[in-house]
């Protein structure tokens, strides 16, 4: 089953009659499903759902984005908080029949959505074509390429493990000021995340069961 037709069985988006345009139903939004990049838009909002496990609230389409004097309008950003609240990655979905120099300057666009919003990571996509990025924050001009973005609850930019079992921003703060590390909560017990010189391991902290 092609995500189109999951994200109609599931209640995330509908189409009118003649499917010229389709409904955002969460976001409350009907956009001209006959504009390509449009399509490309509604592929890419599903997959994050269907595929990557984020959460519908918090996801948000056509953000306004401050840009200095003017205002822009970013495709979708995902937050870390269901407040929304939080940036956390940047998307911006371009059509399939995009140049390459259109691309470079969706990337451009988007890195400096991520740097006015204070995201994390970038994804620019066709449907094609693919880009992800890790913003350094201590270098707004640097960009770290990925391979992908993070599904949701899992995230190792900084060490940090998140499961279906820890989620919470407020636990995240908790967890590392409490274990001087980063790490995530299973069966009542803290892992700590940790990353050695020759690959990554995870340590069960039994001194924080509970």
């Amino acid at each position: 089953m092609d995500l189109i037709q999951q994200g109609i069985e599931k209640g995330l988006i509908r189409f009118d009659e003649d499917r010229k345009n389709i409904f955002y139903i969460y976001q409350n939004v009907r956009r001209n499903y006959t504009n390509p990049e449009e399509q490309v838009q509604a592929e890419t909002f599903l997959k994050l759902v269907l595929d990557y496990k984020y959460p519908v609230e918090r996801i948000r389409q056509f953000v306004t984005v401050q840009m200095g004097v003017s205002k822009k309008q970013a495709d979708i950003i995902i937050y870390n908080d269901d407040a929304c609240l939080s940036p956390y990655i940047i998307v911006e979905c371009k059509n399939q029949e995009i140049t390459d120099l259109e691309f470079k300057q969706a990337v451009d666009q988007a890195f400096s959505y991520a740097v006015a919003e204070g995201a994390l990571y970038v994804w620019v996509t066709s449907g094609i074509a693919d880009e992800y990025f890790l913003v350094d924050k201590g270098k707004t001009k640097a960009r770290k390429t990925k391979t992908n973005i993070p599904k949701f609850g899992f995230d190792t930019t900084d060490g940090l493990l998140l499961t279906d079992d820890f989620k919470d921003p407020e636990n995240d703060k908790n967890i590392r000021q409490g274990l001087g590390n980063a790490g995530f909560k299973r069966d009542g017990f803290y892992f700590i995340a940790t990353i050695p010189p020759f690959g990554s391991s995870i340590k069960k902290a039994e001194i924080n069961q509970f």
